[in-house]
């Protein structure tokens, strides 16, 4: 016999109004294992995602779980259902087809052969053309209502409060809350008067000042300063269905409500916060420096970005302030970029990858693995139980069965002995289910031992180095570079305080394009 696993998505819950359901998908991807003579294995389903990506929980674990047994049929309503994307789809198909593993729908029959080809294809090109259609009529109805005043939704800019539309009170709008205002023109004057965003968040924290109950930090003061709500504008467009970033010339801006802080102040702010974070300053991702788009010049602020120079016998790279780079103002403020990243890497491992440190970590890491083993222990047990005292109703009732003389019968026995079979089953599928994944038995981790391991993920050469600075860019808050000092600050929820760490700078190496040591 066959087997399959069924695959179901609605990219919102309201779409199973004018689509179909999870529910009514579940039913009909069911008979359409029947018609092929498949056990269905397991089910799968996404609620309220996208099919313009295939970032989806339950349509990977479905792609995991054919990977790792021998599934003969992927079974989804539709090939809208499976993705909207033509080229995900192909790459996704491609995946299942190496382990066997073959897509069918039901709604439509392909044909194993050069026509099922070509008719799959064209299904999948009028979902991705679909889709994005739907995408460029969203934006454009929600860029109306932002110029007729109306809210779309999501987080309410600080500042605002969401309220009725004067005009149309099933409708909401963005109005002004004064207490937030106030805050938010007096950071905008500070930054205007040369205050940087880290000085403005200690500031507004030492008078108590909160952003909605939670402290200030420099991402968040950065975050407000270049956000247009609080100058009326709303935004379309920064990104596409797959989340890529677009120019700023292709985006959507409307005026579409009452600003705080006036043009002139905005264009005022921006101009100075380009001068310390020009475009494209942070780095290129693509960098095989480690500390790139991180580390910062401590006397002016901007990014430090990588240049070369030729040496007597090699070429060199160093980090560089980019305001020097460009002539405009700040002074030279150089390092060679292999031995900081060296450097810097030796003093993380040595000074913040350290047992106490990592303590708390180590301890939640141990915790959480104890409470799912003991309640995935605990309900496999309840569900062993319940299922071994099925099994002897059962027996007991089989026994009645083989006695004529019995009180009950066979009329009266049968409707039983079916509920407690099906029961039996879904218990023996839900501990399957369990047993899936399996917790193995190891030892509490010691903070020695994740120290350890750590220290081998940054330190790691066959690492790329994408990898490890996106590994350190998740503790370090700010690094920054001044003469020889090196400041770093780290994420407090996870580490412990911040530390002045002193680069070795000696007479005997001078950071210039045409030195070496």
């Amino acid at each position: 016999m066959k087997n399959c696993v069924i695959y179901l998505r609605v990219s919102r819950e309201k779409d199973g109004e004018k689509e179909l359901s999870i529910e009514s998908q579940l039913d009909q991807c069911k008979k359409k294992a029947a018609s092929v003579d498949a056990e269905v294995l397991r089910v799968f389903d996404d609620r309220d995602k996208t099919g313009r990506n295939d970032r989806r929980r339950g349509f990977q674990d479905a792609l995991t779980f054919c990977e790792c047994h021998q599934v003969d049929y992927f079974v989804v309503w539709s090939t809208s259902r499976f993705a909207r994307n033509m080229m995900e789809a192909k790459n996704n198909k491609h995946r299942l087809n190496k382990v066997g593993t073959k897509v069918i729908y039901v709604t439509t029959t392909i044909a194993d052969n050069e026509d099922g080809f070509l008719q799959e294809s064209i299904h999948e090109l009028f979902d991705d053309y679909y889709s994005l259609q739907i995408s460029r009529d969203t934006k454009r109805s929600m860029s109306q209502n932002a110029k007729d005043g109306y809210y779309n939704g999501g987080r309410t800019p600080f500042g605002y409060v969401v309220t009725e539309h004067p005009l149309n009170p099933q409708r909401k709008t963005l109005a002004i809350n004064n207490d937030e205002a106030i805050i938010v023109k007096d950071i905008f004057e500070k930054r205007r008067s040369g205050i940087g965003a880290k000085s403005i968040a200690v500031f507004l924290n030492e008078k108590n000042i909160l952003i909605r109950g939670k402290k200030w930090s420099a991402n968040r003061v950065f975050a407000l300063l270049r956000n247009n709500k609080v100058i009326g504008q709303t935004i379309f467009g920064k990104k596409d269905a797959n989340g890529v970033h677009q120019p700023k010339e292709s985006w959507i801006i409307t005026d579409s409500h009452e600003p705080i802080i006036s043009i002139e102040l905005w264009n005022e702010v921006q101009a100075m916060m380009d001068l310390y974070h020009k475009p494209g300053a942070s780095g290129s991702p693509h960098s095989t420096w480690l500390f790139t788009g991180i580390l910062r010049c401590g006397a002016c602020g901007s990014n430090m970005r990588i240049r070369s120079g030729k040496g007597r016998s090699q070429r060199y790279y160093y980090y560089d302030c980019v305001n020097h780079q460009q002539g405009v103002g700040c002074k030279k403020n150089t390092v060679r970029a292999d031995l900081l990243d060296q450097w810097m890497i030796d003093q993380i491992a040595r000074l913040i990858m350290t047992p106490e440190n990592l303590k708390n970590i180590a301890d939640e890491v141990n915790t959480s693995a104890e409470h799912w083993a003991k309640e995935k222990k605990s309900t496999k047990s309840s569900m062993l139980k319940e299922k071994l005292s099925l099994e002897q109703n059962n027996k007991r009732l089989y026994g009645m069965l083989e006695d004529p003389s019995g009180p009950l019968s066979i009329a009266e026995l049968a409707p039983r002995l079916k509920e407690n079979t099906a029961r039996i089953n879904e218990l023996k599928k839900e501990i399957d289910k369990i047993d899936y994944f399996p917790l193995p038995d190891y030892p509490k981790i010691k903070p020695e031992e994740l120290a350890s391991i750590m220290i081998g993920h940054i330190t790691d050469l066959s690492e790329t180095p994408q990898d490890r600075r996106k590994l350190i860019s998740t503790f370090i808050y700010d690094a920054t570079f001044n003469e020889g000092n090196v400041h770093i600050e780290y994420i407090p929820e996870q580490l412990l305080n911040p530390m002045d760490i002193r680069f070795p700078v000696t007479n005997r190496w001078r950071p210039e394009e045409d030195s070496n040591l």
